[in-house]
């Protein structure tokens, strides 16, 4: 039985679920090398458990998910009186599978996120082991948008330099024309045919058998993809361990579907890397180079996050 949660003088985080509400997203993808991605999914997961578990990077891409959120609210009725709060963040995520104990269903795993709200940074690492940091978040409120979607965090620019505020993402439309007719999607099942078509466009052959791939796109539902965590605590020892780390995975649950759709304007996107985002170096992006995303794709939606669950946990 885990012990019970000491409510001292500090803010303690409230336990999940958490109710979602007006939740705006755009997301872009971005091609990078699979093996890059394999590579931290090794090191994450499979080097950690002592390849108890396995995930398996499924795409040569990653996408810029912005996420502006009008609320989010504890589930449990117990906990209403610690109020709501909203959230903007920006991040980089991937799709992946758990080859060993195997699922169908594919998982998200955020790589690196920023977020507007030290309750956010605070909630989501101790809680379900979200990589969040906290960013100044420039995101217009509705959906869809034509941008721009800014963050800057606190990085250290170079090797031993004093942490600055830099700009680390930033996505806008180009100037080219608008795509007319572009799709709009008024229910989730007609969201979840144009995702698993993208998918089946993208998914990389050779990581799973032909079969099990086709059984993953169908099973790739939107509102049932788990998400993927290395939850840690760092040892007090002085060294570079931890005194807790587990991998979890934790399945949020649409709870409203409004509207969502492919945005009418191309867009453009520049990822900056610096000594403590060194996303050039880990994933292959260009630092600084404006990157052609294309049309992204929008959704206006709500959601509840529920419980995590333990897949392992270092003993």
């Amino acid at each position: 039985m885990q012990p019970p949660l000491v409510h001292h003088l500090a803010r303690v985080c409230v336990p999940p679920p958490y109710l979602n509400r007006g939740v705006k997203v755009h997301a872009f993808a971005i091609d990078v090398d699979r093996n890059r991605l394999q590579d931290l999914c090794d090191a994450w997961f499979a080097d950690p458990s002592g390849d108890a578990v396995q995930y398996r990077a499924l795409l040569a891409a990653v996408f810029i998910i912005v996420v502006n959120i009008d609320e989010i609210a504890p589930g449990n009725p117990a906990h209403a009186a610690e109020g709501r709060t909203p959230e903007i963040d920006l991040g980089l995520w991937t799709l992946v599978a758990r080859a060993d104990p195997f699922s169908l269903v594919p998982r998200w795993l955020p790589l690196r996120l920023l977020v507007d709200s030290a309750d956010a940074v605070v909630v989501g690492r101790e809680v379900y082991g979200f990589p969040k940091e906290l960013g100044r978040c420039n995101v217009p409120p509705g959906a869809p948008s034509n941008g721009p979607f800014v963050v800057e965090g606190r990085v250290t620019p170079n090797p031993g330099d004093v942490v600055s505020w830099r700009e680390v993402l930033r996505v806008e439309a180009t100037a080219d024309p608008s795509l007319p007719g572009a799709a709009l999607w008024q229910t989730l099942a007609q969201a979840n045919a144009a995702w698993q078509l993208w998918l089946g466009a993208h998914f990389q052959p050779g990581v799973f058998d032909p079969a099990t791939q086709l059984s993953m796109i169908a099973a790739a539902s939107l509102q049932l993809l788990p998400f993927l965590f290395l939850k840690q605590t760092i040892s007090e020892g002085g060294q570079d361990s931890t005194c807790y780390q587990a991998v979890i995975e934790a399945s949020p649950s649409l709870t409203a579907f409004r509207k969502g759709g492919v945005t009418a304007r191309s867009f453009r996107a520049q990822v900056n890397s610096y000594q403590s985002h060194p996303f050039e170096s880990v994933l292959g992006i260009p630092s600084g180079a404006w990157l052609d995303v294309g049309h992204g794709i929008w959704a206006d939606l709500d959601f509840t996050m529920g419980e995590g669950d333990v897949v392992f946990e270092a003993s």
